[in-house]
């Protein structure tokens, strides 16, 4: 929730820098999140992604994700 107007500034100023979308590959799952294999990686690292708990994911899935406060969100499958 954006409280002030300097909290909506950096936001803004976060989502003008980049396109807010991305894929990746999905590296693994638990239950409380997945980590990605971004392109030109071989692995993925040790962050877990939140997702979104209407899909289902498995490794090895290519995904699209959403840039969302300095971060990623898991939105869909892709392909």
């Amino acid at each position: 929730m954006i409280e002030t107007y300097a909290e909506a500034q950096e936001l803004e100023a976060q989502e003008s820098a980049g396109s807010g979308w991305a894929l990746a590959t999905v590296g693994s799952v638990s239950s409380d999140g997945v980590t990605l294999i971004f392109p030109g990686e071989t692995a993925s690292g040790g962050k877990k992604y939140k997702r979104n708990l209407d899909v289902t994911f498995s490794a090895g899935q290519r995904v699209l994700l959403a840039r969302v406060a300095g971060t990623y969100v898991v939105v869909c499958r892709v392909g």
